[in-house]
C-alpha cells in the first residue's frame, strides 16, 4: 500500500509541476502576442498620422491655388 501511495503522490507532484509549466508557457505566449500587436498598433498610428499630415498638406495646396485664382497671391 505504501508503494501505491508514493506513486499517487509522485503523480500528483508531476501534475502540479506540469500545471506550473503550462501556466508559464501561457504567460510567455501572451507576452509574444502582446509584442506582436505593438508593431501593428504603431503601424496603424503611423498611417493615421500620415493621413492627417497629407490632408493638411493638400488643404494648404488647395488654399494657395484658391488664393492665386482670386488674385490675392
Amino acid at each position: 500500500m505504501s508503494k501505491h501511495t508514493v506513486t499517487m503522490k509522485s503523480l500528483i507532484d508531476e501534475n502540479i509541476q506540469l500545471r506550473i509549466h503550462m501556466h508559464k508557457l501561457e504567460v510567455e505566449i501572451a507576452s509574444y502576442k502582446t509584442r506582436a500587436a505593438v508593431p501593428q498598433k504603431l503601424w496603424n498610428d503611423w498611417r493615421f498620422t500620415a493621413g492627417i499630415a497629407l490632408g493638411w498638406l493638400l488643404s494648404c495646396i488647395f488654399n494657395i491655388l484658391v488664393l492665386r485664382c482670386k488674385g490675392v497671391l
